[in-house]
């Protein structure tokens, strides 16, 4: 699975994940918030790291939430470039 903080983080910005695990959430719990692309969406979240050292912020210079997600205001302003 490819992962939202690069590829400096895990292996080479993808993380390895048992499946069949048994359980309902998986693994990790991955399966119970699955997300994939769907036509004519807004395009994808901006994430950003709340434990970066400095601290990260969404476009625009808001400050990264705890989530990590940042606001659809500032991820819809990202994809159109302003």
């Amino acid at each position: 699975m490819k992962n939202s903080w690069g590829p400096n983080w895990g292996d080479k910005g993808f993380i390895k994940i048992m499946k069949d695990t048994g359980t309902s959430g998986g693994l990790c719990g991955v399966a119970m918030q699955a997300s994939y692309p769907t036509a004519g969406g807004s395009g994808p979240a901006v994430m950003c790291n709340p434990h970066a050292n400095p601290p990260e912020t969404c476009p625009g210079g808001k400050p990264c939430p705890p989530s990590g997600k940042c606001p659809p205001s500032t991820a819809a302003a990202a994809a159109d470039g302003n």
